[in-house]
């Protein structure tokens, strides 16, 4: 998924991104192939994301440095109040920051965007019968074929049968309302990194139905910036769950794409991270056989391996031999993510909405960068894209 991100945000994104890297020097996220140093990208990905959401509370709570203490934003009688309060006073204003941030455009387009597809829903299903033209009432299979043979034959043109396309019509640049680029590519990135840490909880969590609704906003992403074997195999996941298993195969394919080595809560690892490991001893095991090694000892030592880890886990746990945690990243430095938190926040000023018609807003490149992401996908074609590989499933 973070490859993701290099590939389908614009250039502007990109650019800035790098900026960010060279002001920590993280060379090693400089990459034109993201799955050459997918660590390392990764990474840099996170630790910005967090720095873009701290930077976004900062400018909630109108905080100058982030050193700051509590007691300058937080009510005295929240600090002194139960833990389930405070709680409830951070989670209120958690859902503001994303309101103000990231969903108050989101929740308009994906308005609009319901509502155009259940039109074309409701147009597909009238579809199934004959239309008759009005004049001289020839019958028709399809809607369209009806209304073409009206306006050819007999000079009638519907003026209402294509539903409302998403996107803003072309105005003249007297009538472009002005639009502060700094802080819609601020929250598109937030947006972007917010998703891609919810497929990491997601996978700790072991959430499965999570982990659809995550799919479902990605299938747009990968549709939008033209992506088509990630969309296809999106969509190819949605009807697996819907039609094409039994309701056993989809529960199972719903909730056992994790699995929890350790125990204990937000611990759950991938599976296919799972076999990696389990891939690893296999091989420590055979070439321990060195040249004894043959096909059926092969066979032995595949059959044997859960014995074998379990044996060698309860040697460990006697001998109380430390594990490394298994995450192939570096702790998150405090140096890099305060100067992180400065460029966005004090240098940048990204989260510092402002209409101001001046150019320190405005990107040179992209003078009307949107803050949503799918702006320009047209769900006309995603619903057709979608019947069509209904039809051929």
């Amino acid at each position: 998924m973070y490859d993701i991100l290099f590939k389908t945000t614009s250039s502007a994104d990109v650019g800035t991104m790098c900026s960010n890297m060279n002001a920590i020097n993280q060379v090693n996220a400089k990459t034109k192939n993201v799955l050459d140093n997918f660590n390392y990208c990764k990474s840099f990905v996170k630790l910005e994301t967090a720095a873009f959401i701290t930077a976004a509370t900062m400018q909630y709570f109108n905080l100058s440095e982030l050193t700051d203490k509590e007691e300058t934003f937080v009510p005295p009688a929240v600090l002194s109040d139960d833990k389930c309060k405070r709680r409830l006073w951070l989670h209120q204003h958690v859902k503001a920051i994303l309101q103000k941030f990231v969903m108050n455009e989101q929740e308009l387009y994906y308005e609009r965007a319901q509502k155009q597809v259940t039109e074309m829903n409701a147009n597909a299903s009238e579809d199934q019968q004959s239309y008759e033209c009005s004049v001289c009432g020839k019958l028709y299979k399809y809607k369209k074929a009806k209304i073409n043979h009206e306006k050819k034959i007999h000079s009638i043109v519907q003026t209402d049968e294509q539903p409302a396309n998403l996107k803003e019509p072309d105005l003249k640049e007297s009538e472009r309302k002005v639009v502060d680029a700094r802080f819609n590519y601020a929250c598109t990135r937030l947006s972007l990194g917010m998703l891609l840490f919810n497929f990491d909880d997601e996978v700790k969590e072991g959430d499965g139905e999570r982990l659809l609704r995550c799919w479902k906003f990605m299938m747009l992403i990968f549709k939008a910036y033209n992506h088509t074997k990630y969309s296809f195999a999106a969509l190819h996941m949605q009807i697996s769950i819907k039609a094409l298993l039994t309701p056993r195969q989809a529960q199972s394919f719903i909730w056992n794409r994790t699995v929890n080595t350790k125990g204990g809560i937000g611990k759950n690892i991938s599976m296919d991270l799972r076999l990696e490991h389990m891939n690893k001893l296999l091989k420590d095991l055979l070439r321990c056989l060195g040249v004894n090694i043959t096909e059926k000892s092969s066979e032995r030592c595949s059959k044997a391996l859960k014995l074998v880890e379990d044996i060698l886990s309860s040697i460990d746990a006697e001998l109380s031999v430390k594990k490394p945690k298994g995450q192939h990243v570096r702790a998150k430095r405090d140096k890099d993510f305060q100067v992180l938190v400065d460029e966005i926040s004090k240098r940048g000023k990204l989260f510092a909405h402002s209409l101001d018609s001046s150019s320190t807003r405005q990107y040179q490149e992209f003078p009307d960068f949107n803050s949503n992401i799918l702006y320009h996908l047209d769900m006309s074609q995603v619903h057709a894209w979608i019947s069509q590989h209904l039809k051929n499933l």
